[in-house]
């Protein structure tokens, strides 16, 4: 779903079985509804992100792309 102009991600919570999920090259500014998912990879890069907010606390996150957004500082890490 990488370079479609999506702004935001929310409401995936019925896909249980969702491993990888590629959203760089968009608009994102926020993510939400993606704590409870078992995701693996997650690409948020080029995308106008500033924070990871619940992104955080995913549980099953082995990769985690978040290159040229807006994040400013990792030290919550």
């Amino acid at each position: 779903m990488h370079s479609n102009r999506i702004t935001h991600i929310s409401n995936l919570s019925h896909l249980t079985a969702l491993e990888v999920l590629w959203l760089s090259n968009n608009e994102i500014q926020w993510a939400e509804g993606l704590d409870n998912l078992p995701l693996k990879e997650l690409s948020l890069a080029h995308n106008p992100i500033s924070q990871l907010g619940e992104i955080l606390n995913m549980k099953a996150i082995e990769f985690l792309n978040v290159a040229a957004t807006n994040i400013g500082s990792f030290k919550v890490i």
